[in-house]
């Protein structure tokens, strides 16, 4: 397994008991609750769930529930911006709206009563009514942190979501397409295939597992959290690894991470999800041509 400060509270999250008590226990013994890193407290709500069971005795026991009460207040605003953001898509007249990223994974896959920390809000909307979607944004009042993209039909299905702040200071990023294209496409995306959400959640749909897991996988909705916690927990929840290994073709860096999951955690995935994609030497030589592509792009563009 790789090393990293959070690597204890990683394991005490991610493997069954008695594991993850044995992994609490190393973790508690050298943390310095007073200097903190912050990817251990970013990581600690997570395990609020176990908590109460393991911290009991513990004469701090005050200061870590504490950090996990804060993450759920934290959310709470979260969830209320998505609200926000979703009205005023609707009142615009775009009803097929869709939670994704943390906001999503952490109410889904996240063991029960685990507070998954929600940086910034990401919200889906399908490709036809990308456009209305931002100038609905624009019209009342959020800003655009990021440059909008290329409208162009040749350029469009390759450009970013785009990161709204709203008039009260809160973050929202607007996508369009479940999967972001990480690497590249030949092909335009399909129409998003949006799912309803469980009764309870803000957002009136969803998307699967499986292009969750896709997207946990392609680094575009950082958010302090490791990644691989999203990862492993959403891979529990698949049941069509074919539609993974249809997703994951074009994107290399995100199969690659999942087959760091593999190797790293001892998670098991269909061989079919982590294999070399290209079949000849013409797809190889053309995927490389691309990927320059688009470096060069991305540095012109800074």
């Amino acid at each position: 397994m790789r090393e990293c400060p959070h690597h204890l509270l990683m394991q005490a999250l991610l493997l069954p008991d008695p594991q993850a008590a044995d992994a609490w226990r190393n973790w508690r013994a050298t943390a310095d609750l007073d200097r903190l890193d912050p990817a251990s407290f970013y990581l600690l709500p997570g395990l609020s769930g176990r908590l109460p069971e393991w911290v009991s005795d513990d004469p701090r026991r005050a200061v870590l529930l504490g950090i996990c009460r804060r993450a759920w207040s934290q959310n709470q605003v979260r969830l209320k911006l998505l609200g926000e953001a979703i009205e005023i898509l609707q009142a615009a007249g775009i009803h097929r709206t869709a939670a994704t990223g943390p906001v999503l994974w952490g109410a889904l896959y996240w063991p029960e009563r685990a507070v998954r920390p929600i940086e910034i809000v990401d919200l889906l909307v399908e490709p036809d009514w990308a456009w209305a979607a931002l100038e609905a944004m624009l019209g009342r009042g959020w800003t655009p942190q990021t440059r909008m993209p290329d409208r162009s039909v040749r350029a469009f299905p390759f450009e970013p979501a785009v990161l709204f702040r709203s008039p009260g200071g809160g973050e929202v990023r607007l996508h369009w397409r479940a999967v972001p294209n990480t690497d590249f496409s030949l092909r335009r995306p399909p129409v998003l295939e949006l799912c309803a959400m469980p009764p309870g959640h803000v957002a009136p749909y969803s998307i699967s597992a499986e292009h969750a897991l896709v997207a946990s996988l392609s680094g575009t909705h950082w958010d302090a959290m490791d990644w691989r916690c999203d990862a492993l927990l959403i891979s529990r929840q698949i049941r069509d690894w074919n539609q993974v290994a249809a997703l994951l073709r074009w994107r290399s860096l995100a199969r690659d991470r999942l087959a760091e999951l593999g190797r790293d955690w001892g998670a098991e995935f269909p061989a079919a999800a982590v294999r070399e994609v290209w079949s000849s030497g013409v797809e190889r030589a053309l995927a490389a041509s691309l990927q320059r592509y688009r470096r060069v792009k991305a540095a012109w563009r800074q």
